[in-house]
């Protein structure tokens, strides 16, 4: 799929950039990813509508991370199941490489699991949820 490397630092602008850049129609969807991270950390499927609000959860951090990964480290908060995004958040925080990548979420015609299965699978999906 198309990709495109951006600065790991939030602008105003990022979120239209990015559409942009990708040609990303109204309704669809990018692929964010995190350059130096593997088996799905850091994977965030997003539409158009959300990115501008995704991209600032994703980077912009707390002002006082250290305080605020502190207080996560409570026995009651580490055996709180946590949302999607809260966790890609972590990794993403955490995250050194100064740049992140964006893809076009792209599908491909989809092919039978099995010769005789009604299942379908779409070559293209490379994440789970």
């Amino acid at each position: 799929p198309p990709t495109v490397a951006y600065e790991r630092r939030y602008t105003p602008s990022l979120a239209g950039s990015i559409l942009k850049d990708l040609e990303i129609p109204r309704g669809g969807a990018v692929v964010l990813k995190l350059c130096n991270r593997s088996r799905g950390a850091g994977v965030v499927v997003v539409t158009d509508a959300e990115l501008d609000n995704v991209l600032q959860k994703l980077l912009l951090p707390p002002e006082n991370l250290e305080d605020w990964l502190e207080e996560k480290r409570t026995a009651k908060d580490l055996l709180q199941e946590k949302s999607l995004i809260e966790e890609q958040c972590n990794h993403w925080w955490a995250n050194e490489c100064p740049l992140f990548v964006v893809e076009k979420c792209c599908s491909s015609i989809s092919v039978a699991k099995d010769t005789d299965s009604p299942e379908l699978f779409d070559g293209t999906l490379r994440v789970a949820f």
